[in-house]
């Protein structure tokens, strides 16, 4: 079927002052609908010709990305492949090609069909005029400019997303490594580097009742050595506060040393530390803070401008489970409220010395009160027994 009529034929070729921009890929089983088309479309065009719709998808198949047409334009009734089947290929092979079928037979239903399955752009109806043709060809060439133009835009965008969530991610981890060191911080005695009393109140609070089962479970206890310096206030009057804070460092040297795998040791404030350790009983917690008192009686402590000085330190222990027969009679921080108790038996009964509290025999209700108001009391009621280092 004839493409135009006779009298809107093109009469002679144009010369082309530039090399077109855009391919138009023309695909049409007869010659001289193809040569039509060419003549018309090749002042503003580059054209490709294919003769079928298998020859179009060979021919495109064979295409590097920058040769690919930006417009296709298809008979529709064409040996071994409709231009509707063409376009359905095309689709896949490259959507973003602007798709026009040339067609002799009007169906509504058909030419929706086709919108639907192969993405058509426009229908052209024979036979139709020069001007006509090369207007849909242009307006599919700047359909085709403007999608272009919008993947183009939708790369960047996507690269920019891609770069903003990168960058986000590094603020994120810096800002996730900052609140770290922050908690860290918050968690250790700056002048030490020891966990501070925040630090050891969370792992009991979090962990203490796992840890106290876990070493029942293993035939042990926890026992709480509260080490406090003697007589620190003497240092920091007669030899000043950095002197004092040397001392401080020292002794916190010396408790890491005596620290083993699942001991924990924790500034609890001033010049009072905690030293958390695993034993079998009393008698082990004892010896432990016997060694640690000892350790800290023959260290020197340097003080700056080659000065020493030395010092001793008083030390108060207690068990959890206190009560072995009873063993939630008393939580930890009941526990350390009996050791620090036992600290004051060492510091009354002159210092340099460790001293201990144990559950001699049930508990009374109001055991907690009369701990605070005095311990002496208990002891000699026989509900604690008193253990010391002190001959």
């Amino acid at each position: 079927m004839s493409l135009f009529k006779r009298d809107r034929l093109p009469q002679g070729e144009m010369v082309r002052d530039k090399e077109p921009e855009h391919i138009v890929l023309i695909v049409d089983d007869e010659e001289g609908n193809l040569r039509v088309l060419r003549s018309m479309l090749a002042e503003k065009f580059r054209i490709l010709e294919a003769r079928d719709g298998r020859e179009a998808l060979e021919l495109l198949e064979g295409m590097r990305p920058g040769q690919m047409p930006s417009v296709i334009l298809s008979d529709q009734r064409m040996p071994r492949m409709t231009g509707v089947e063409l376009f359905e290929k095309v689709r896949d092979l490259m959507p973003s090609a602007i798709r026009i079928i040339i067609t002799g037979f009007v169906d509504v239903g058909a030419i929706v069909d086709a919108i639907n399955r192969a993405g058509i752009y426009k229908f052209m109806v024979k036979p139709f005029d020069r001007h006509d043709l090369l207007l849909t060809v242009e307006r599919a060439v700047e359909a085709f400019e403007l999608r272009r133009e919008v993947d183009r835009h939708i790369v960047e965008l996507e690269q920019k997303v891609k770069e903003r969530t990168r960058e986000l991610e590094e603020k994120n981890l810096a800002l996730q490594r900052a609140y770290a060191e922050i908690e860290q911080a918050s968690l250790t005695d700056a002048l030490t580097g020891l966990g501070n009393r925040r630090a050891l109140t969370r792992s009991l609070a979090e962990h203490g009742q796992g840890l106290v089962e876990r070493r029942q479970s293993e035939g042990r206890r926890v026992a709480f050595l509260l080490v406090d310096m003697d007589h620190f206030k003497a240092v920091n009057d007669t030899y000043g506060h950095a002197a004092g804070d040397a001392v401080l460092t020292g002794l916190a040297a010396i408790l890491r040393q005596h620290c083993r795998d699942g001991d924990a040791a924790a500034r609890w404030g001033g010049e009072e530390f905690l030293l958390r350790v695993a034993v079998d009983d009393e008698s082990q917690a004892l010896s432990c803070a016997q060694r640690l008192r000892e350790k800290v009686a023959s260290t020197p402590f340097a003080i700056g401008d080659g000065q020493h000085i030395s010092r001793t330190c008083s030390i108060g222990i207690a068990c959890l489970p206190f009560d072995t027969e009873n063993p939630d009679r008393l939580d930890w921080e009941r526990v350390l409220s009996v050791a620090d108790a036992a600290l004051y038996m060492a510091k009354r009964n002159g210092r340099n010395a460790a001293y201990g509290l144990a559950c001699a025999r049930p508990l009374p209700d109001d055991f907690e009160h009369r701990l605070a108001k005095a311990p002496e009391a208990l002891v000699a009621e026989g509900y604690l027994r008193v253990f010391s280092d002190r001959a």
